[in-house]
């Protein structure tokens, strides 16, 4: 075998040495998509179209939709009897589980990697920023879900094994990031960015915000209302006092200010009919205009919930039984998550589907307004709610923290289309009722702030939804009735992906051992 070895490598060789130069450069097409000729504007909308798929809990690589998991976990979503019970109504994480998000997340990273690599070499610091901007989300929401993960040592393709950083590590470099982006978007010449106008597919609810005079302006308070969502997830932290006036000031300093009502940020990179929304395709209608599937209905808890606070939202949260009127609460029916058999009242065609769209063809309205509309990222309605909490912790917030909390109900309210959202949504908020009213002291006004929250992130921010309740432990979510829970509670993390295990074992073992019901993330005190 070694003879025979030696004898291919000599014939290689002199068939490669005996070759003119003009013969190799055939192997040369300027015509061949290779990395030296893709710039930053073609990489950018594939590299955000894929980020909303998680912001959206629209999909991950590899099939594992851990963020639509999240909406049955935590009350929002129940599957319908038609389905037999598995491991997730057990709370079970098994080997592969957690594969697609993992890998979502580095697949992201990697491109806006390559964006930032490419930018700094043709001094495209618009791009550069966004890059970064970009990254930094995808961390954050990779902590969120995982803790400890790759990440100084992540997306370098020298290095086969990298290491894992911890949580709390991640998270304060992500606010230097985030800075490092503001300001090389801040001192950007737009010009200077190679065709930046059709790459930055990433809009605004705003139509002010989506201008050209308004690119940095959209992209700055965009970040500055993530810096101040990591700052919110830390804040039960002792030390948080510190930090969060240092960063704050930062904001403050910089001038810009946070996303405001009607300023929701999302992806769009022109979604028609025959290419939708990937949230529409995969959970509220194909493109024949069918339901692609009968598994998620609404979820007792939720909806139960709405009704008795008088909440028109549920309407628009999710779609009345088929073949009703749709005009009374009974017409709405929900389950409870995992019913112990195959009750044929509890069937996807007599309970309520989720989406709130009441036809394929859409609307103004509701969870899925239609086919085209912008896959969301970040919601004014959650920087509204930051900012409220915030303000109610005694940070250096503009406005009271009443009036923000007021505006992000509200803006709940118009996002989804309700009629005269702002009458409906002050005759709701000046009810008594201490899931609605605010209070006295921070106690009552952080219980109101996470039920407003968990009920406006209805379907369209399932991974806050579950990180409020591990953090603030106010939502009192009920666990599955799946017989076989046995006492597993609802998981506090994800476990990490069997791939890691098989391939950077060393450096995932010396994490630590993990368990997904009690090895919290590092901010979940």
């Amino acid at each position: 075998m070694k003879k025979l070895n030696i004898f291919c490598l000599f014939i290689t060789s002199m068939l490669l040495f005996s070759c003119e130069k003009s013969f190799l450069d055939v192997n040369s097409d300027p015509n061949s998509p290779t990395d030296a000729n893709i710039s930053s504007d073609l990489l950018l909308p594939s590299a955000l179209v894929k980020t909303s798929r998680l912001t959206t809990g629209a999909g991950v690589a590899g099939g594992n939709n851990r963020l639509a998991t999240l909406a049955r976990w935590c009350g929002v979503w129940c599957p319908t009897t038609d389905f037999a019970a598995g491991e997730e109504s057990k709370y079970i994480q098994t080997a592969g589980t957690s594969n697609g998000t993992w890998y979502t997340i580095y697949d992201q990273n990697n491109e806006f990697k390559s964006i930032e690599t490419k930018s700094i070499a043709n001094g495209e610091t618009f791009y550069q920023g966004i890059a970064v901007i970009m990254q930094s989300l995808n961390f954050q929401m990779g902590v969120d879900m995982f803790n400890d993960m790759p990440y100084s040592q992540a997306n370098n393709p020298s290095i086969l094994n990298p290491k894992y950083d911890k949580g709390a590590d991640i998270y304060l470099d992500l606010l230097k990031r985030i800075d490092q982006g503001i300001g090389l978007i801040k001192a950007a010449d737009a010009s200077k960015n190679f065709n930046l106008e059709s790459a930055d597919i990433l809009k605004s609810s705003s139509a002010s915000l989506n201008t050209s005079a308004n690119r940095k302006l959209k992209w700055i308070k965009f970040a500055n209302s993530l810096k101040l969502r990591l700052l919110i997830h830390m804040s039960q932290m002792p030390s948080i006092g510190t930090l969060a006036t240092a960063e704050i000031a930062k904001i403050n300093a910089e001038g810009s200010g946070y996303l405001g009502a009607g300023e929701t940020i999302g992806v769009n990179p022109g979604f028609i009919t025959a290419k939708p929304n990937h949230f529409w395709a995969n959970f509220l209608y194909d493109q024949a205009g069918n339901p692609p599937n009968t598994f998620n209905r609404a979820n007792n808890f939720s909806l139960n919930t709405m009704k008795t606070l008088n909440d028109v939202r549920y309407q628009y949260f999710y779609k009345p039984v088929a073949g009703t009127a749709g005009t009374l609460p009974s017409h709405w029916v929900g389950i409870d998550y995992a019913p112990v058999n195959s009750n044929p009242a509890l069937r996807a065609n007599v309970t309520s589907d989720i989406g709130g769209a009441l036809s394929s063809a859409g609307g103004a309205s509701g969870l899925g307004k239609s086919a085209t509309m912008d896959a969301w990222v970040f919601t004014a309605a959650e920087s509204l709610f930051l900012q409220a909490e915030a303000k109610a912790r005694g940070w250096d917030v503009a406005g009271t923290a009443l009036a923000l909390y007021q505006s992000a109900v509200r803006e709940s309210f118009t996002w989804l289309g309700v009629p005269n959202a702002a009458t409906v949504s002050a005759t709701y908020l000046a009810q008594t009722d201490p899931r609605i009213a605010f209070g006295s002291t921070l106690t009552d006004n952080l219980r109101a702030i996470a039920w407003q929250k968990y009920i406006a992130f209805n379907g369209n921010n399932l991974l806050e939804i579950w990180n409020d309740y591990r953090r603030l432990d106010i939502i009192p979510i009920p666990l599955s009735l799946d017989p076989a829970r046995g006492s597993n509670p609802i998981p506090v993390r994800f476990s990490y992906p069997q791939s890691e295990y098989d391939f950077n074992n060393a450096n995932v073992t010396a994490a630590g051992a993990t368990n997904p019901y009690t090895s919290k993330v590092f901010w979940d005190l």
